[in-house]
């Protein structure tokens, strides 16, 4: 389900605007609670129209939403023969006239129809409530920091997190690559032109929004009119980028049933594709140590687990094991796996954040020294390759490991931490 909320548009939009902008709240709609995707835009007020609506119900259908939501003080507003009467106010007359058929082309671009509302804003004893109760979306919660602890992304739909992420990066090539992906350091990037130098070429083939208002309180393209590219090395052309995608890509399988991230700019070409031996460990000393010892080969595939946001606990950087790899030339011939995560340092084919992690009864639990996993980043699959039937008899034998903290607050952390895939937020 997909919300907009014009701003401007009174007391209940600005609320709208300042607690939820880009953030997942929960709706109820033909009586289920549903998830809701905010995404709120500035200046529009009322130059709102049927043609941006039936635009933004096209968007919606793309994100893989059934329903598009408006909120209650849009709707009150084009309704109302009379705006003084108040945003709330709705016009019966007009419920069967122009708005059903400006809803009936929502309805043609595959999407439902809604309105997000609060019970002091429209009662099941309003017109607009008898009339239509299908379009009627209550949605809970008003407090910003059960909005912002709360409800994060939703990723259970495989559609909208391709969309979200991996779509995405599909289609905005990597014009960059700063060390340690690339020979290049943040300075040269300034030197370079900068981020604008950076915009102005993703503007060049409409990647980025020019008519966005920015802090500057002037719009993207202003920012970045006259920018250009001062040093080809440091940023490249559009038309000649590092790689046609962008730097990061999430994979699922039966490792990563809720996903996991790799920094596919930094990944070797050879590594986009592999498949090798697992070489597992229950945590990052063990598994640096037979780094240095020369037990890992190339191909081998090394899985860390018990590292995660529970694991850890607090999920710590997984830097020493992607440099130790490096250092014994592995980096190119060697896969690393962990629920533990990567910062913008890592190289290699490091993929972390999975979820869900060992220490929450996920997969890579179960993976067993020597099993095959294959990686193929470009199709964005990771698995282990054993049947479901042998990890189904491997969950029944096993057996979580003791907590490696058992009080004070990290406990209660570990005790009440999500996964990764939810923020990692406290329960």
């Amino acid at each position: 389900v997909m919300a907009y909320s014009p701003d401007g548009l009174g007391g209940m939009s600005r609320t709208f605007h300042d607690f939820y902008k880009n953030n997942l709240i929960r709706g109820t709609w033909k009586n289920k609670k549903r998830p809701l995707l905010i995404n709120s835009w500035e200046g529009s007020g009322f130059d709102f129209n049927d043609e941006t609506l039936v635009r933004y119900a096209k968007q919606a259908k793309e994100l893989g939403c059934e329903l598009l939501v408006m909120d209650d003080g849009w709707f009150g507003v084009r309704n109302c023969d009379d705006s003084s009467l108040g945003d709330w106010y709705v016009n019966e007359k007009k419920l069967n006239g122009p708005l059903s058929k400006l809803i009936e082309r929502v309805n043609a671009e595959g999407m439902e129809f809604g309105i997000w509302y609060e019970p002091e804003m429209i009662s099941p004893d309003s017109d607009i409530y008898r009339a239509h109760p299908d379009w009627c979306v209550h949605v809970e919660g008003r407090d910003i920091s059960p909005a912002r602890q709360q409800y994060v992304i939703d990723m259970t739909r495989q559609d909208v997190r391709d969309y979200l992420f991996n779509k995405m990066s599909a289609k905005v090539p990597n014009l960059c690559h700063l060390a340690p992906a690339g020979p290049t350091h943040i300075q040269d990037l300034d030197m370079a032109g900068g981020i604008p130098a950076v915009q102005a070429e993703l503007l060049k083939k409409g990647l980025i929004d020019p008519t966005a208002l920015t802090v500057t309180t002037k719009t993207v393209g202003e920012n970045i009119e006259g920018a250009y590219i001062k040093n080809t090395g440091a940023i490249r052309p559009i038309d000649d980028p590092y790689s046609a995608t962008g730097g990061i890509q999430i994979l699922w399988g039966n490792i990563a049933q809720n996903g996991c991230v790799v920094k596919r700019s930094a990944v070797a070409p050879e590594m986009l594709k592999h498949s090798g031996r697992a070489r597992v460990f229950n945590s990052e000393e063990e598994a640096i140590a037979a780094i240095y010892s020369g037990k890992i080969v190339d191909g081998d595939v090394v899985v860390i687990r018990y590292e995660g946001p529970k694991g850890g606990p607090g999920m710590r950087e997984m830097l020493n094991p992607t440099s130790a790899l490096a250092g014994m030339k592995l980096d190119k011939t060697v896969a690393l796996i962990t629920d533990g995560r990567f910062s913008g340092a890592s190289r290699g084919a490091s993929i972390g954040h999975v979820s869900p992690e060992a220490a929450d009864g996920g997969n890579i639990a179960l993976i067993e020294e020597g099993d095959i996993i294959e990686i193929d980043i470009p199709a964005a699959s990771i698995n282990v390759l054993v049947s479901d039937e042998v990890l189904a008899a491997r969950r029944e034998a096993y057996v979580a490991p003791e907590p490696k903290i058992k009080s004070g607050w990290l406990a209660r952390y570990a005790k009440l931490v999500s996964s990764a895939d939810k923020g990692a937020i406290m329960k």
